[in-house]
Order: C-alpha cells, then structure tokens, then sequence
C-alpha cells in the first residue's frame, strides 16, 4: 500500500473517531485533548496542508531503498498525479435552473414552466371535466406530488406521459374492454329499451346497437348530371361496319368481303388483264405466254388511277385495305 493511501486512510478513520466523540457528548477540547492537539482547527490546517504539499502534476517521486537493499511498500514507486478539469461533473437541479431564468423553451403565454394553463376559464372548465370523470383520472403523481390532472387511457389508470403508451400496458388495457364489451352492450341494449329515457336517447342507443350488430342502412349512391365526356362516350357505335353503313343509309354490295377473308381473297384472286404496248418490241412478244407475259410499264399505275378514283364514292375501312393489298400484289407468274 502506498503512502498516500495509507495517509488517507488514517485521515478518514480520524475523521470518524471525531464524529464519535461529538455523537457520545463531548465537547471540542476535550476531542482535541483526547487527539493530542492544541485544538480541532489545528488537526483539520494540518491534514490542509499535507493535501497542498501533493506533488504537482507529473511529477515523479522516487524512493531510495534501505540500507539492506529492499525497498519500503509504503514508498512511492514512480507515481504520476494527473489533474482533470472534467471533474467533478456537477449538474445544476430544477430550482438552481430556474433562479438562473434558464428554460429549454420558451415559455407559451397564459402557461407555466411546466406547460400548466393560467388561465381561469380554462382552468375552472377543466376542473369541472375532471370532477365529471373522476374515475378516469390519472393516478399518477408528479413531482411536487400533486395528481395528474389528465384522463388515463381506455381500459387503464395512467395516462400516456404516465406510462399509458407502454406496450404492455396498452395491451392490457385492449383485454379489459374487449372484456367488458358484452357488458357495455347489455347496458345499451337496457337503455334502448328503457321507457323511462327521453325517445332521443332511446333512439340513439337503438342505432349504437343495430350498428355494433353491423346490421347498418343502406348506402344510397346518388347519380348525378351526364357530364360532356359521357356524352360522348355515349354516341360511339361498337357494331360491325355493316351494321354502321345500315345506320346511315347505306348498303352494302354482296361482293365486299369480310376483313378476315383479305388475305385469302387477295392471293386467290385473279390479276386483272395485262394492257398490251404499242410501243413494245413485237419480235419478242411471241416468247411469252399469256399468263408469263410482263405488264406494259403503266398497268399498275392506270389500275390504281381507275380503282381510286370512281366517280360518287369515297373509299374507307376495307375497301381502302383490299385496294391497296391488290396494288402491292405481284403478277401472276413472278411471285415465286
């Protein structure tokens, strides 16, 4: 053990002698004359100063050994006192704060430090709600030891700053009502039927039961004003186009075919006649057949001109598709 805590352990067992002497009676001189001191004072300046005389910080004290060679254990072997600013860590209490005007927030007006309304309305009319409801106030207590002044929740005796928005206490307190809802039911159901209550009450209570019954009125959807959008959407015609040519006065020719019959009428169908050129080589013309024989240069384009273009008629839906598949079509012979 080291000398300095061999110092204050003495210093510690002195100061409890001394606290036993004045606890048995005696007076100051007597303990300083059983201590063997002029005086208390004295005692208390000398312990003082032996903590004054501590070495300063990293200092180092070294001891020399005896003269046998073995070393005290009451010497100090290379000790460092390392002073901290950290320490003690005091922290001022609620009264200390408040004379010093320190708040974490600003306070509200009409409130008090603690968020308490000032105001005598407000507070007459919240006196009046606790004492309507004085089996759900909060049993808790604050600091000051005064009640809580809210309304604990559902099926609990706490309110939520109290311990109400726990987990278990909220689940506790789901069990109790869902054990007391038959309960509760019962006594709304006797209030439906109590002739004695006002017909306002009685009906409330039967439309509370019918509803928890879940038998509720029906939900009446009301139509209102076509809007211009359904209108529109109104008018569209999803027939067939036969039907549609039947609506607006026309009729259809017993050879148009149906659009699911193009392609087979289109690769079935016979090429229209080659237009012979006057202008073209009659020495070669005996090398081709009839059905091998190339179409002059302005068959396609006189056949087009002739289909597109009939007076009294516009061409739209299949017919522009069949025309434009008979256009695109090779002549017979060249298409393998």
């Amino acid at each position: 053990m080291s000398a300095k805590a061999k110092r204050d352990r003495l210093n510690s067992r002195r100061d409890k002698l001394i606290q036993t002497l004045r606890d048995t009676g005696m007076s100051e001189d007597e303990i300083a004359a059983e201590l063997g001191v002029i005086s208390l004072n004295q005692a208390v300046g000398q312990r003082d100063s032996e903590k004054r005389e501590a070495p300063a910080k990293s200092d180092v004290a070294v001891v020399e050994s005896s003269p046998d060679g073995q070393i005290e254990d009451d010497g100090i072997i290379d000790a460092e006192i390392v002073e901290t600013l950290n320490l003690p860590a005091l922290i001022d209490g609620e009264s200390e704060r408040m004379e010093r005007g320190f708040h974490a927030y600003p306070s509200k007006p009409n409130r008090t430090p603690d968020g308490q309304s000032t105001n005598p309305a407000a507070v007459a009319q919240h006196d009046s709600m606790l004492e309507r409801n004085a089996e759900r106030r909060c049993t808790a207590t604050n600091a000051k030891g005064n009640r809580c002044r809210k309304i604990a929740i559902m099926g609990s005796s706490v309110c939520r700053n109290h311990g109400g928005s726990a987990r278990q206490v909220v689940t506790k307190a789901r069990v109790r009502v869902e054990m007391a809802s038959n309960r509760l039911m019962g006594k709304l159901i006797e209030v439906a039927f109590d002739d004695t209550k006002p017909a306002a009450v009685q009906l409330d209570a039967i439309k509370d039961s019918l509803n928890r019954a879940g038998l509720k009125p029906r939900e009446q959807v009301e139509v209102g004003p076509i809007t211009a959008a359904e209108e529109i959407f109104s008018d569209i015609f999803t027939g067939t186009r036969a039907e549609s040519r039947r609506a607006r006065g026309f009729e259809s020719p017993d050879h148009e075919i149906d659009s699911s019959n193009l392609v087979d009428h289109v690769l079935g169908s016979p090429s229209p006649p080659a237009l012979v050129d006057d202008y073209a080589d009659h020495a070669d013309y005996g090398r081709y057949a009839d059905s091998d024989r190339p179409p002059a240069p302005q068959a396609r384009d006189a056949r087009s001109h002739r289909q597109s273009h009939q007076p009294g008629s516009h061409i739209v839906g299949e017919d522009a598709l069949r025309i434009a598949a008979d256009q695109r079509a090779l002549p017979r012979g060249e298409s393998d």
